[in-house]
């Protein structure tokens, strides 16, 4: 369950989140090995989400059906969009709000993906998920400061510059933070990405592996 009394870690940079993501993961190493997972001995670790990642968490994931996913948020039809997103309102303070205290969860148990505080993903910011011009980091989410909870979808998306332009600074904001999901490796032996490309092949699904035996 949410720490009620927690509320997101912001003004923190994207380089800051990805070394919280590397400290935690060699803390869990040294302390906690047994609770990470492991395939066929390799452990897994923290990082940031892609944003298919994080989008496909924010829609409800495999709890939800296809129609429900395909959908602009996950807010149920009949239920108001207040109950779920942190957005402005007039006479509010302009401050992350406290994790899981006043809304609802989306399908999967998890608080204020959308508003709140915009949330970092591991991605580079593309033009298009698959081509593009590549950028700065990439958020996604929204946050507080968006004045009506209609305006915020699970498709949105915000690019940031690694650095702030005047003072060159890396760049961070009150308003920016981020969630970590727990990864492990996919492909970790010439055996496992030459099942996987048998499968692929049979669903005509073409996958192209650069893999050296280890």
């Amino acid at each position: 369950p949410p720490n009620l009394s927690a509320v997101p870690k912001t003004d923190v940079t994207w380089f800051d989140a990805v070394q919280f993501c590397d400290a935690l993961t060699r803390w869990l190493m040294a302390n906690h090995r047994s609770s990470l997972p492991t395939d066929e001995g390799t452990p897994g670790y923290i990082r940031l989400p892609t944003e298919e990642e994080w989008e496909f968490a924010c829609r409800g994931g495999e709890l939800v059906d296809a129609n429900f996913f395909a959908r602009d948020h996950f807010i149920p039809e009949g239920e108001e969009p207040a109950n779920y997103v942190q957005f402005f309102k007039v006479g509010d303070v302009e401050k992350p709000q406290p994790i899981g205290k006043t809304k609802k969860p989306n399908p999967v148990g998890a608080y204020d993906m959308l508003g709140n505080v915009s949330e970092m993903c591991f991605d580079v910011f593309r033009l298009n998920y698959n081509f593009g011009r590549f950028g700065g980091f990439l958020v996604k989410g929204g946050n507080i400061r968006i004045p009506k909870p209609e305006q915020v979808r699970s498709s949105f998306r915000l690019e940031i510059p690694f650095y702030q332009p005047t003072s060159g600074e890396a760049q961070k904001n009150d308003l920016t933070g981020f969630r970590v999901v727990l990864s492990a490796p996919y492909i970790i032996s010439l055996q496992r990405a030459n099942q996987i490309e048998s499968e692929w092949d049979e669903k005509g699904i073409p996958l192209r592996t650069e893999l050296k035996d280890s």
